[in-house]
């Protein structure tokens, strides 16, 4: 019972916990930050970088496309960009616990019944295809800054990034080039209860895959340019602070700030906000390292945590575009998400 109520009232835990990160971390900056004229903003680079986050949502909810309509299933763009929109709206405000990604993967299973396990796995498989290839752009960026042998923190992210990229990879031409998905060990766990119907429903799409093997490593192209475009609004949000040599380079943003993305989807704080931002401004501390003109830790990291809140700016008016799909969509948003609620009763 307690569980439930925890998460029943998590959107709510969620919110005040990113909220008190992000206090603290502005406190840690506020001297810094008292520097920044606001009012000063390049609104140039901040309306190019708003309008780069619309078109990099756009590119990952026609990769998703892809993955869906390659399993048989009717599935439009326009289904995409709705159900994706949506989906970006409520990594900010989902009720209980339930974020964007839950929230699609409900709406699409809803909306194919006859294959809802296949329907709402290609919302993870999207997302797994996204996080493999951040890895790859920031490993590839790191090329640039080679060697590292006196930077132990830098050459930790380096192992990171070139491990989730090589592992990632050779996962995927594991799934799709080799009769993995039809070993033993896949077959004994259709026998597990609950989820073994499942997995063999997950198989079947699997396979399905391997008969279209140029459509999955098509979407991990989507990924590439898709990130390649997120991290470029970072960038922009950079430049609009005229945070001049506080900042690393376009090529540092694409090594360093893919280590920031990804704690900002573990860490589940709407949107990852106050990881985000705390992450952010890390590794720009960590870029000053390598920096060609010497700039202070604190000018950094005052650099980095101002560069998300602009980032994190440019995303929430991205996401107002989803309140329009709710509204359009509202009453079936809510009755799956109260078909979820039921059925987590029922299990608690």
């Amino acid at each position: 019972m307690l569980i439930h109520q925890l998460r029943h009232h998590w959107v709510w835990l969620k919110w005040i916990v990113g909220i008190a990160i992000l206090t603290w971390l502005f406190q840690q900056n506020r001297q810094a930050l008292s520097e920044i004229d606001w009012r000063e903003l390049n609104w140039s680079f901040f309306a190019l970088g708003t309008l780069l986050t619309g078109a990099a949502f756009l590119v990952t909810f026609l990769r998703w496309y892809y993955l869906v309509s390659s399993q048989n299933l009717p599935f439009t763009i326009r289904d995409a960009v709705r159900l994706g929109f949506i989906g970006v709206l409520f990594n900010y405000v989902a009720p209980g616990a339930a974020g964007g990604d839950i929230v699609k993967a409900l709406l699409i299973a809803k909306e194919h019944p006859e294959r809802k396990a296949v329907a709402a796995a290609t919302v993870f498989l999207d997302r797994l295809l996204g996080l493999i290839a951040l890895f790859c752009v920031g490993a590839f960026a790191s090329l640039a800054f080679l060697p590292l042998d006196d930077h132990p923190r830098l050459q930790l992210l380096l192992t990171v990034l070139w491990g989730g990229a090589l592992g990632g990879v050779t996962g995927l031409f594991l799934l799709l080039h080799t009769s993995l998905p039809k070993s033993r060990l896949v077959a004994w766990m259709f026998q597990i209860k609950l989820i073994g119907p499942i997995l063999e429903e997950i198989q079947r799409g699997i396979l399905l895959y391997q008969t279209r093997k140029r459509i999955l490593w098509g979407a991990v192209g989507l990924s590439l340019i898709g990130h390649l475009m997120f991290l470029t609004v970072f960038y922009c949000a950079s430049l609009a602070l005229d945070s001049g040599t506080a900042a690393p380079s376009y090529l540092g943003h694409l090594f360093l700030i893919p280590a920031a993305e990804l704690v900002g989807v573990l860490i589940p704080t709407p949107a990852g906000i106050g990881a985000l931002e705390g992450t952010v401004q890390g590794v720009f501390v960590m870029g000053a390292e390598i920096a060609t003109t010497p700039v202070s830790k604190e000018l950094a990291a005052a650099a980095g945590f101002s560069t998300a809140l602009v980032f994190r700016m440019a995303n929430m008016l991205t996401a107002l575009i989803g309140g329009a799909f709710y509204l359009i969509n509202r009453r079936d948003i809510e009755e799956v998400l109260e078909e979820d609620e039921q059925a987590d009763s029922e299990s608690a």
